[in-house]
């Protein structure tokens, strides 16, 4: 099979301009003072968990996870949306799912996808409530995730996605 896909100039641009935008955020270290050192994405990360996120803060309901912040509720909301999405698109099959390929690509996904969502699911709500075995809500394992990474995650996604 041959392949006759030929990018145009305005396609190649812009791969080529996002791409170095992208090494820029993720590799460019810039100084922060002191001789140290951090990526322009971890500067994003850190002034809004301390100037945006940090607004909007409230004491968490269970384990050991201290102050939740916004965007720890926007990783719960949208693990569970998820994975009710897919619940719904196996069973009930609605046509805003099935008759849109994108949303149907989303949440009729393989069997491993649909276990990691249930997972998912129960690990952020065990955290969140604080109800789970000690390995999981403590500091040093799952409220830290919960803490540290959703709140990377979730700024790198709020940032990146009007790139798509």
């Amino acid at each position: 099979m041959t392949d006759n896909f030929k990018p145009t100039g305005g396609q190649i641009a812009k791969f080529v301009i996002l791409s170095l935008l992208g090494v820029f955020l993720f590799l460019g270290p810039i100084p922060t003072g002191e001789g140290a050192f951090n990526i322009p994405m971890g500067i994003i990360i850190d002034w809004t968990n301390a100037n945006i996120f940090g607004a909007f803060t409230w004491e968490g309901p269970g384990g050991d996870a201290g102050t939740l912040r916004i965007h720890h509720l926007i990783a719960l909301i949208a693990i569970t949306l998820s994975l009710l999405m897919t619940l719904l698109a196996y069973t009930v099959k609605p046509g805003f799912i099935e008759n849109n390929p994108k949303v149907r690509e989303l949440f009729r996904c393989s069997p491993i996808y649909i276990i990691t969502k249930i997972l998912a699911a129960l690990f952020i709500w065990a955290i969140w409530t604080g109800i789970g075995p000690d390995w999981l809500i403590r500091d040093w394992t799952g409220a830290d995730i919960m803490v540290n990474l959703v709140a990377a995650l979730v700024t790198i996604f709020i940032f990146l996605i009007p790139l798509m």
